[in-house]
């Protein structure tokens, strides 16, 4: 159900608003980027999120942990 619920919110936010021309500074233009830049820039700043430097279950087990306790 939450995976769905992920799905369909990337599907509803507009790709137009995360372009290379818009991108922040901070984040590096590798594959996902403007995932990053849509989901995580909405509450955090992008130094925040980069200063993890997490791997995919590192960043699966934060994104889980939000949803149970930040109401994401």
């Amino acid at each position: 159900m939450r995976r769905a619920s992920l799905l369909l919110l990337v599907a509803l936010v507009p790709e137009a608003l995360c372009t290379e021309a818009t991108a922040p500074a901070e984040l590096v233009r590798s594959t996902g980027w403007e995932l990053a830049a849509r989901h995580c820039g909405a509450c955090h700043s992008y130094q925040l999120v980069t200063a993890q430097r997490g791997d995919a279950r590192f960043w699966t087990d934060v994104i889980r942990w939000m949803q149970r306790t930040q109401g994401l």
